[in-house]
């Protein structure tokens, strides 16, 4: 989103013959570790400039630029599957991410339920919404 439009992407999407998009998150566009999801108040993008094409996105939380994704993606009428991807905000994956389970050192079992509820709860109404994958890639060997 730093080159073109939220919605050129959307668009070119559909364009491009796909029906769905698998959207990414990580728990920490939710809360900090050791601390609750409070709906409204969400950890900020963490780098600005990622936004460039889409100034209207810039000042935005990590979880409001993501309500926008969904939403522009949705009203193209493709359909969006939810992904806990990671529970931090970086890069996948490797054997050393600590990303492989339901928890980490930082997050517990019950943070990751926590968010699962969240994001369904988030986007029930919205019906091209359709799947929630509840994690990416389980590696039992990273820990």
């Amino acid at each position: 989103m730093d080159v073109v439009t939220l919605e050129h992407v959307a668009k070119y999407i559909k364009h491009m013959g796909f029906n769905h998009v698998r959207m990414n998150y990580a728990q920490a566009m939710l809360h900090t570790p050791g601390q609750p999801i409070r709906n409204g108040s969400f950890p900020p993008v963490p780098n600005q400039a990622i936004l460039k094409a889409n100034p209207e996105l810039q000042g935005l939380s990590a979880m409001e630029v993501f309500d926008r994704c969904v939403e522009a993606l949705t009203n193209q009428g493709l359909l969006v599957i939810l992904n806990h991807h990671m529970f931090d905000a970086a890069w996948c994956c490797d054997t050393h991410d600590g990303n492989g389970l339901w928890y980490t050192d930082e997050y517990s079992t019950a943070d990751w339920l926590d968010g699962l509820t969240f994001m369904a709860e988030r986007y029930k109404y919205n019906s091209r919404v359709v799947a929630h994958d509840i994690r990416n890639e389980p590696r039992p060997w990273v820990k």
